[in-house]
């Protein structure tokens, strides 16, 4: 029983430092994507990830009678995992500059990666609460992928 439980908290722990290193390592990926992201982050967010998601396991679903649905299931799959690191990383950089704004990027990042990590690792509310932040990671990273760049002065990409 304690080592079943010693390794579930080294397993969260370690959950929460992967958390903390996307949130260090998407915006080195795209800072633009990453900020558009963040902008997703609200209560639209959650209903437009609850559409795509119903959306893509109605057509993985529907993919064992068709099977042209089933690869297109598959790259929107991919997509998904994309856009998912965006706001997955989004949340951790929301979270940290709001529980502790005045540490540095590093801390801040490891921080506030153990607070989603520990606060979804508990029984049935901490689950419901993952899944929600899934959903809502999914929606703002979709949205972060899909919203226009701004172009800069020189005409080209901002990005």
């Amino acid at each position: 029983m304690f080592f079943g439980l010693l390794g579930y908290a080294l397993l969260v722990a370690l959950c929460g430092l992967g958390l903390g290193a996307l949130g260090l390592l998407a915006p080195a990926l795209s800072s633009a994507r990453q900020q558009r992201s963040m902008q997703h982050l609200n209560a639209s967010a959650l209903k437009l990830g609850l559409m795509h998601t119903v959306g893509l396991l109605v057509l993985l679903g529907l993919a064992e009678r068709r099977p042209l649905l089933g690869v297109i299931g598959i790259l929107w799959l991919g997509v998904s995992a994309l856009c998912l690191v965006f706001g997955l990383a989004a949340w951790v950089d929301l979270l940290g500059q709001r529980i502790c704004p005045s540490l540095t990027t590093l801390r801040r990042s490891f921080i506030s990666g153990q607070v989603l990590a520990w606060g979804c690792a508990f029984p049935y509310a901490g689950w419901l609460l993952g899944v929600g932040l899934l959903v809502m990671a999914y929606a703002a990273g979709l949205a972060g992928w899909i919203t226009p760049v701004k172009l800069a002065a020189k005409g080209s990409l901002s990005e």
